[in-house]
């Protein structure tokens, strides 16, 4: 495997290990008592595992649609921050959308959350990362 090839997949694996770590910190925060304010009902942590690997593939096909594994460049640069803040905002919305059309419930606070650190993790790993 060849740099160009290893690059995209190293991404993906940073980009996915960014949203498990943005989801469990997520729900810890909105379980933190100080957040007890937005308590409404919240469904138990197993609830949510069949629903992540569809969270995470709609991520990473957004990250892949708005070029973030086809065309390397530094992380660092606004072009490259623009495209990752522009993807997580459309996964937050489709995530919204989803969660209230298909009616499962679950916790608005917590998309939010997860769509604030998703965006605050893959940044700070992408930095970390070479193109």
């Amino acid at each position: 495997m060849d740099g160009k090839q290893l690059i995209p997949s190293v991404r993906i694996a940073a980009d996915s290990v960014a949203f498990l770590g943005a989801f469990g910190t997520s729900y810890a925060l909105r379980q933190w008592s100080p957040l007890q304010s937005l308590r409404f009902p919240i469904q138990p942590l197993p609830f949510y595992f069949p629903l992540l690997p569809f969270a995470l593939a709609l991520l990473l096909g957004l990250f892949w649609q708005h070029g973030l594994y086809t065309r390397p460049e530094p992380p660092a640069t606004i072009s490259a921050l623009t495209k990752v803040v522009r993807a997580v905002a459309l996964w937050v919305a489709f995530l919204m959308a989803a969660s209230y059309l298909s009616q499962l419930d679950p916790s608005r606070a917590l998309i939010l959350l997860l769509g604030i650190l998703t965006l605050a993790g893959v940044t700070l790993i992408r930095s970390g990362i070479q193109p």
